[in-house]
């Protein structure tokens, strides 16, 4: 969604709010004698029928676009991690490796042996942030 849309329909809704708000005020001034005699009066059903929906409505659809306004794209990382030792060490050492990247999705484990003997586990990674 484009920013620069979204920042003029709020623009415009908040104008509206506002004008239809304005027009409600004035109608219970105009009224304020009747619906001070009795709050369930025709006056207030007028009012109440006029401008209620549709007050809610628009505090609802500009709530939603506020709402757009506090969402960040989300976007998925890729890493790639090296976890080295003897062979028999290695399923430890890559589960405490995982276990310290909480939140990240592992996709490919690599091995390869070095010259020395030891080997090396590369694990392809991935979080979305």
């Amino acid at each position: 969604m484009d920013e620069n849309a979204r920042r003029r329909a709020m623009a415009t809704l908040q104008k509206m709010y506002e004008d239809l708000a304005r027009r409600a005020v004035d109608t219970v001034n105009e009224n304020e004698d009747g619906l001070r005699s009795s709050p369930f009066s025709f006056a207030y059903q007028e009012i109440e029928d006029r401008f209620a929906p549709r007050l809610l409505n628009l505090g609802h659809l500009l709530g939603a676009m506020q709402h757009l306004q506090r969402q960040k794209p989300q976007h998925t990382e890729f890493s790639v991690e090296r976890v080295e030792g003897p062979l028999d060490q290695l399923d430890k050492r890559i589960n405490d490796k995982l276990r310290g990247d909480r939140g990240a999705t592992l996709h490919n484990v690599s091995l390869a042996q070095a010259d020395d003997g030891t080997w090396h586990a590369f694990l392809t990674l991935s979080r979305t942030v």
